[in-house]
């Protein structure tokens, strides 16, 4: 619901800037003087979404150990959903708080010191791993079940572990000239396990048509 996020990012930066995309009139010499609206994803990571999921996650352990091991697929989804999305935010702004984000409601600090992006990375692949042998070694019966609430994969979880290892991947390409030694061990390692092969496998919104 947010395409402001899309437009600004996108269309009114990385596009034009790149020489995708061009104003019908010409990028005038200062196109790329204004940003005032780009980098929204930060603010939605840090004003909704990151919070929305650190909610989810502290939900789930909060709640006795026979039940946390109902809700080990949704608290999966919930933890690549924020791994993936604080990636896309380090992205473009390098240094981020992450670890001790989000935590000032349930007793933590207000002031969560920052990773940097090499920490961030490392962080961001350990999750991604971890959550997969999670989903690997769950029985699928003894799981809440989605419903029609997970708008991307329907609830199959085989496609979530292709996203976590394909997102690795992503990740790791990132180290290519920075440190293409480490990239070179996160490939190796994911590139036997299921990875996203065809459209099918898009890490994507579904749209669905709602009845009474």
């Amino acid at each position: 619901g947010n395409s402001f996020e899309y437009y600004y990012d996108y269309y009114r930066g990385i596009m034009p800037w790149s020489q995708l995309t061009v104003s019908s009139n010409g990028n005038a010499q200062e196109f790329m003087n204004n940003a005032a609206n780009m980098n929204a994803r930060y603010a939605n990571f840090y004003g909704t979404y990151g919070g929305l999921l650190t909610d989810m996650i502290y939900i789930i352990n909060n709640k006795t150990t026979q039940e946390q091991s109902r809700y080990v697929y949704v608290k999966s989804v919930a933890r690549i959903m924020k791994v993936y999305y604080a990636w896309y935010v380090s992205d473009v702004n390098g240094s981020m708080p992450y670890l001790d984000a989000f935590q000032a409601r349930y007793g933590g600090t207000k002031t969560p010191k920052y990773e940097t992006q090499d920490q961030l990375y490392k962080i961001f692949d350990d999750e991604l791993k971890e959550v997969v042998n999670q989903i690997q070694n769950t029985i699928a019966t003894s799981q809440v079940t989605f419903g029609n609430k997970d708008l991307i994969y329907g609830g199959k979880m085989d496609k979530w572990i292709k996203a976590a290892n394909t997102i690795r991947i992503k990740i790791a390409l990132r180290l290519s000239k920075r440190d293409p030694q480490r990239m070179a061990v996160i490939i190796n390692d994911v590139i036997s396990k299921p990875l996203m092969t065809s459209p099918d496998d898009d890490f994507s919104i579904r749209g669905r048509r709602f009845t009474e």
